[in-house]
């Protein structure tokens, strides 16, 4: 029985370094592990795509800009 608690509290101390060592990489920007990957190659592709989406779909793009007119004016009316 001493032996199984053992074994346990040396996987959770191992799965607790393999934390640590991965925040370490992260944070040394090696890899990526808790924090979302949005610099960079994969920010830049994210604009490709959505400047490829605005060429096909125009009315997406046109929609956006009319709900962003709509939002000023209202601010506009309510600020009076």
């Amino acid at each position: 029985m001493a032996k199984l608690v053992l074994v346990a509290v040396g996987v959770v101390a191992g799965l607790y370094a393999l934390h640590r060592l991965f925040c370490y990489l992260e944070d040394a920007g090696y890899c990526y592990y808790r924090k979302p990957r949005t610099k960079g190659v994969a920010k830049g592709l994210s604009g490709a795509f959505n400047e490829m989406d605005r060429l096909i779909r125009p009315s997406v793009e046109h929609t956006r800009k009319v709900d962003q007119l709509v939002q000023v004016e209202r601010d506009d009316i309510g600020g009076d």
